[in-house]
């Protein structure tokens, strides 16, 4: 299963993916049960994940700012989508795209990438505008902008 992103949840899907963990709070039921309420984030926004069942199981397992991989499924509670997980872990570098947890621009790249060259030919001293095209013409420089 690939990556699901947290725009693409939709009430009752099946979800296996990996989110970075934003908040992680332990709280209680009314009736008094503890439960996991996690702020889940990737690159299209943030999801609200709770583990119901064995709570303090869970606890241990991941902190804040970790990335995690959840199991569970898409629910809907006081009109708010939540994912309501089963099991989790917390992931390995080597499984983390870092580019689907960055936020990206919907915009043309290439087309802001030629703005900002039209601006820095612009600049009037000309030192300045030497060093500006430099880096805007360095690809290595400009893929780390991507």
């Amino acid at each position: 299963m690939g990556k699901t992103f947290i725009s693409e949840l939709s009430k009752g899907q099946a979800v296996e993916s990996i989110f970075l963990v934003r908040d992680k709070i332990l709280a209680k039921t009314k009736a008094g049960n503890p439960y996991l309420s996690i702020k889940l984030a990737d690159r299209t926004g943030e999801a609200e994940g709770r583990i119901w069942d064995h709570a303090l199981d869970f606890l241990p397992l991941f902190e804040k700012d970790d990335f995690i991989k959840v199991r569970g499924e898409v629910d809907e509670f006081q009109g708010m989508q939540q994912l309501r997980i089963t099991r989790l872990r917390k992931c390995e570098d080597h499984e983390i795209q870092l580019g689907d947890y960055l936020p990206q621009t919907s915009q043309d790249v290439e087309k802001m990438l030629g703005e900002l060259k039209n601006i820095a030919s612009q600049v009037r001293h000309p030192f300045l505008c030497k060093l500006l095209t430099a880096f805007l013409n360095d690809e290595e420089m400009v893929k780390k902008f991507n």
